[in-house]
């Protein structure tokens, strides 16, 4: 495949003639949420009365194409959920320049996506930063160090059919995140890259968290300064937990400070799996039985904590005993297999 790099405006006169306008509000479908998409089927797909083309866009991540993501939906007045499907093929059209948010964020370890139907926007993680669009004006933000929403002049959401896209130019903007955009045969190419951030204890959560196929989720540091919980054990301290309570499985690793109390490190990971178990009791036994079953393991050299909540305990613990051998030897970019 030849490949070219394209400017949003040469993309746009490509292929934008053949693409038919966003959809108005009264064209959406009943109870469309515009993170969520259209309700209903479980395959998430355009109203066929008011979306007549199709995503097309190819978009791949890390070298590997996207063509559908399945995802854990709440169902609205209850605690249950949907997995739901998302077919790139099945997406509404967009003109030249845009990405499908959630179809993305849900395709690595390192997004996720909400929707908050009372203040008419959604909200996205993607490699470390928050993006919120508002769809009173499809304005596009992001959360800076500071916890400020920060305007992000120049650019704007796209929604149709309840899809939100956003352009892939703004993308390329965000740390660690790089779009290669180009035309071909009538399709536009959207070639993701998101770097591996971090530090060897971060790339071994990551590699655990992938390999398990966990949910996607934040670091941990922020849930513990808010419980008020002491972690001063930790010299370093990284994790991943979700960000929907709708789930249990977590794993957080923490090395030890030098001359601290191990015991005071253990018992903040008991704090929080015993949060958690609190948390699912009345509800969602799937859950609950993770987080009851979490385990706290030491690395075999005990400079090293980990717990885990999953559904595979035990491929985890190997995991984290291989991958601290490694970094301990100072093979930091190997990731355990």
């Amino acid at each position: 495949m030849h490949m070219k790099q394209f400017s949003a405006a040469a993309l746009a006169l490509a292929l934008t003639a053949s693409l038919t306008a966003p959809a108005f509000a009264s064209e959406r479908p009943d109870g469309w949420t515009p993170a969520d998409g259209a309700r209903g089927a479980l395959l998430i797909s355009a109203n066929p009365n008011a979306v007549t083309e199709k995503y097309r866009g190819v978009v791949t991540l890390n070298g590997t194409e996207i063509e559908s993501v399945t995802y854990s939906k709440p169902i609205e007045g209850s605690w249950k959920t949907n997995d739901v499907v998302y077919a790139i093929n099945e997406l509404p059209g967009t003109p030249a320049g845009y990405v499908p948010m959630r179809l993305l964020c849900q395709a690595t370890e390192k997004g996720s996506a909400s929707w908050y139907k009372e203040e008419n926007r959604s909200m996205f993680y993607l490699n470390g930063t928050m993006i919120y669009t508002n769809f009173d004006d499809n304005s596009i933000y992001i959360r800076d160090e500071d916890r400020n929403e920060v305007l992000q002049e120049g650019y704007s959401c796209y929604l149709r059919g309840g899809i939100t896209y956003l352009p892939a130019e703004f993308l390329s903007t965000l740390d660690g995140i790089t779009v290669n955009s180009y035309a071909e045969d009538g399709k536009e190419y959207f070639d993701v890259t998101i770097e591996i951030p971090g530090t060897p204890l971060q790339k071994l959560v990551g590699s655990i968290h992938d390999a398990l196929e966990m949910s996607s989720g934040s670091e941990p540091a922020e849930w513990f300064g808010f419980m008020d919980i002491d972690i001063s054990a930790f010299e370093e301290l990284s994790g991943q937990i979700p960000m929907m309570n709708i789930r249990s499985d977590s794993v957080i690793i923490g090395k030890y400070a030098e001359g601290a109390d191990k015991e005071a490190g253990k018992a903040a990971l008991k704090a929080y799996q015993d949060a958690q178990i609190q948390s699912f009791e009345q509800y969602l036994a799937g859950p609950l039985e993770i987080a009851k079953n979490g385990q706290i393991v030491e690395s075999a050299d005990g400079k090293y904590v980990m717990l885990i909540m999953s559904a595979d305990n035990d491929r985890a613990i190997q995991l984290f005993q291989e991958g601290i051998a490694q970094v301990e030897a100072g093979q930091s970019g190997a990731r355990p297999r």
